[in-house]
């Protein structure tokens, strides 16, 4: 069965096809081991009113099996929704293939019995695991959250014997899945970069992005500060965030703006569709990925960054992670320390006063980018990988 044609599910709780980096990760995912196997994706929950319950996205179908359920809901309809679960799962199955069920983000408890059903009907279990799930409790207060990750904790361990790989995007996150094997797989995406995109300061107004969740780890609040200074010096500088605010940090994000002096050049968009967030980075001139200095933000690797160098636009990005075996500072990336508003303030200064010479920087993270985020590359790994086990 090793040289058998794989057949692969992409399974998890992720929205589909509009979303943020755990769809692009697994889009990125499903494009490249199309071109040798077949795909499907499969997703356990999302809001019909973003994207619709099923079609297919670049040829590739997929389907949800419980649209519009909450959390909550879910415990009660839990036997609808294994059965339905179940269906799919065995009308997927090829059993001239090799059949893999792909995990994203592990299996957590809603994930739970469907991956047992899954490895009894002949499928090899396959985890993707991006974060350290098991330090993520603390970067929330709200009751129901830390409700739902000791829930989950309690069935990550449990289930600890069911996979029978596990893809992982760290060094931190290799050592704790110690049979691992260290598949970096964080690409970027190939239709942005093939539009060609113009070199960044080609307008006087000058822009600065920030894309994603907003979460604790992010330090989207030393950013904005850092911003706000420079500001005072510069008045053809934008800050423009965007992306979802989860948990309870919209209050904390709004404070922070509130309290800017040079507020009005702060511009937020909200979740923005794929193709409106392209038309932005289109425009925008330095890209800023500003984690702190956290368990939860040491042990992933930042999806993000990879799309920000392929674009040959000059990138701040903070020592976190592996992040350091790849960039350098000053030649492919102007990296600063984890939650430093003064390293951030500085690197914005050093690129404003040498835009030259940050074009070059930029220039130096495709580079990087080429050589070792490509998601081609990667994929055939990947692929080579799922065919090994």
């Amino acid at each position: 069965m090793s040289n058998a044609q794989l057949n692969i599910v992409l399974f998890g709780k992720y929205p589909f096809p509009q979303g943020m980096a755990g769809t692009k990760r697994n889009q990125h995912a499903a494009v490249e081991l199309a071109k040798t196997s077949d795909v499907h994706i499969l997703i356990t929950r999302q809001d019909s009113s973003t994207n619709p319950s099923s079609g297919f996205w670049r040829g590739i179908p997929y389907q949800t099996i419980s649209p519009d359920v909450s959390a909550w809901r879910l415990l009660a309809q839990m036997p609808s929704f294994l059965i339905k679960g179940r269906s799919v799962l065995r009308q997927l199955y090829r059993p001239s293939h090799k059949n893999i069920l792909f995990i994203y983000e592990g299996i957590k408890a809603e994930f739970y019995v469907l991956a047992i059903i899954a490895k009894r009907m002949g499928y090899k279990v396959v985890v993707d695991v991006v974060e350290d799930n098991d330090v993520a409790y603390v970067n929330s207060t709200r009751f129901s959250y830390r409700l739902r990750w000791v829930v989950d904790y309690l069935f990550r361990k449990i289930s600890s014997s069911i996979p029978d790989g596990v893809i992982v995007i760290s060094r931190r996150l290799q050592k704790k899945y110690a049979a691992a094997i260290h598949v970096r797989y964080v690409s970027y995406s190939p239709d942005l970069n093939s539009r060609g995109m113009p070199p960044p300061f080609s307008e006087p107004l000058i822009r600065i992005l920030y894309s994603g969740s907003f979460g604790h780890k992010d330090g989207v609040e030393n950013l904005i500060k850092a911003f706000d200074s420079v500001a005072n010096h510069y008045d053809n500088v934008r800050l423009i965030l965007t992306g979802t605010v989860y948990d309870n940090r919209e209050e904390i994000i709004k404070e922070t703006i509130d309290s800017c002096r040079n507020k009005q050049q702060i511009t937020r968009t909200g979740f923005l569709r794929q193709d409106e967030y392209e038309e932005v980075l289109w425009h925008c001139d330095i890209l800023t990925m500003t984690r702190i200095n956290s368990a939860f933000a040491n042990a992933g690797f930042p999806f993000k960054l990879a799309e920000y160098l392929a674009t040959s636009k000059p990138v701040i990005a903070s020592r976190v992670s592996d992040i350091e075996d790849f960039l350098t500072d000053s030649v492919n990336a102007f990296l600063v320390k984890p939650g430093s508003v003064g390293e951030i303030e500085d690197a914005l200064r050093r690129i404003l006063n040498d835009k030259a010479g940050a074009t070059r920087v930029g220039i130096g993270g495709r580079i990087v980018a080429e050589k070792y985020f490509s998601s081609e590359k990667q994929g055939v790994e990947l692929a080579g990988y799922l065919h090994s086990l």
